[in-house]
């Protein structure tokens, strides 16, 4: 009969090696010629596997068992034809498990807002340095950090615990913009003046709401800074959910001329201008104030404001009971999912807070971050909420 020796190699002491158990999509995106694979996490943090378009949770699996390595290509064909001898490495008795994973980039946001930007002028005032730090005359609400602070794209993607492809997903949604190599996003207050010169300014010159030229309004608005002026229209229009290389050629008036206006993005905007104001108002007077201030571009659109449209902006509260017993007031409250806990447990305990019962199709934008691929809402919201059906025959969510 047959035998095959086990050879231990030369160095198999020293050798280290991780296992991971891949499947076959996995598998095939590593193998190409432009996969990306790599290894994300901080001291913190739990250690994640990211290709070029997904996220994995690195899982350790233990076994009692202890496995020889070989770097020889190993079947039972090869093995059936009884080689002399097979050359081993090294040893193993655990293996990595990969479990798909929402893209993890909470810690974006705040990075993106450490030196926000405001302007060329404001801008040159703003330190070299990557932060203040300790300066007793900082002002409440400025910026925390130098321009230094502001990360590149290449820092980006080796810090930031998701693929290449998610990253750029999550720049584009938190409407960031580059700055000599740098990534923020604008200034607040700056960005809700600028935003709103532009849809001002847009009504007045009577300009098509599906091709509002770029030049042209950038001249229009003379004493704002064009960068902002150019980003901030693009975070208004269609481009804003458009791919990736679009979304960055809107910036570009040579090679994008025009932008449509976006009128769910248009409308949000109006709403946080009045939240700005008032952080809660009653349904009736929030429907008219928003109706007035969008004014004759709901015309213009063709699609009337909905409150359907300020989901994980804004939510329906019941207000205090009259005070002859009537029904209580339906309130509008600015709720931005952006400003939420980054994680399940202290987000659902806040959200609870604000309301006391939610329907799923409230919950959704306020938790659609959180959900790992193939998870629904209601499966997420069942993990840290119990639900209520009431007389109506009404399914809400409560808090357990």
């Amino acid at each position: 009969m047959a035998t095959t020796a086990i050879k231990i190699g030369d160095g198999f002491a020293d050798t280290q090696l991780a296992l991971f158990e891949l499947d076959e999509s996995v598998l095939a995106e590593v193998m190409r010629d432009d996969g990306s694979v790599s290894i994300k996490g901080g001291t913190n943090e739990e250690a994640v596997l990211c290709t070029a378009e997904r996220t994995y949770v690195m899982r350790l699996a233990e076994s009692s068992n202890t496995l020889l390595l070989s770097p020889d290509a190993l079947s039972e064909k090869t093995l059936a034809a009884a080689p002399s001898a097979v050359t081993m490495v090294a040893t193993a008795s655990s293996h990595y498990e990969l479990i798909a994973s929402a893209p993890r980039t909470a810690a974006l946001r705040g990075r993106l807002k450490a030196a926000p930007y405001a302007g060329a002028e404001a801008d040159a005032e703003l330190p070299d340095e990557p932060a203040v730090g300790g300066d007793e005359m900082a002002v409440e609400g400025a910026p925390t950090a130098g321009r230094a602070a502001r990360p590149t794209m290449a820092e980006l993607e080796r810090t930031v615990q998701c693929s290449a492809a998610q990253l750029r997903a999550a720049l584009q949604r938190e409407g960031a913009l580059e700055v000599d190599g740098g990534w923020c996003v604008l200034d607040e207050v700056y960005e809700m003046d600028v935003a709103m010169d532009i849809i001002n300014v847009t009504v007045e010159r009577e300009w098509p709401l599906d091709a509002v030229p770029v030049a042209e309004l950038v001249d229009a608005l003379p004493t704002l800074d064009p960068l902002a002026v150019r980003h901030c229209l693009r975070t208004l229009s269609t481009a804003a959910a458009a791919p990736w290389e679009a979304w960055v050629a809107a910036a570009d008036p040579a090679a994008t001329p025009t932008l449509a206006l976006d009128a769910a993005a248009v409308y949000r905007r109006h709403a946080m201008y009045i939240f700005n104001d008032m952080n809660t108002n009653t349904k009736e007077q929030f429907l008219e104030l928003w109706a007035d201030n969008i004014g004759s571009m709901a015309d213009g659109f063709g699609v009337p404001p909905e409150l359907a449209v300020l989901q994980g902006l804004a939510i329906e509260v019941a207000g205090d009971d009259g005070l002859r017993g009537d029904e209580p007031a339906v309130l509008v409250k600015a709720l931005s999912a952006a400003d939420l806990p980054a994680t399940a447990a202290p987000r659902f305990a806040h959200l609870f807070k604000v309301k006391r019962e939610w329907t799923i199709d409230e919950l959704a934008p306020y938790v659609a971050d959180l959900l790992d691929p193939g998870r629904t809402a209601e499966q997420l919201v069942l993990l840290h909420a119990r639900s209520v059906i009431g007389a109506d025959g009404k399914r809400t969510y409560v808090t357990r």
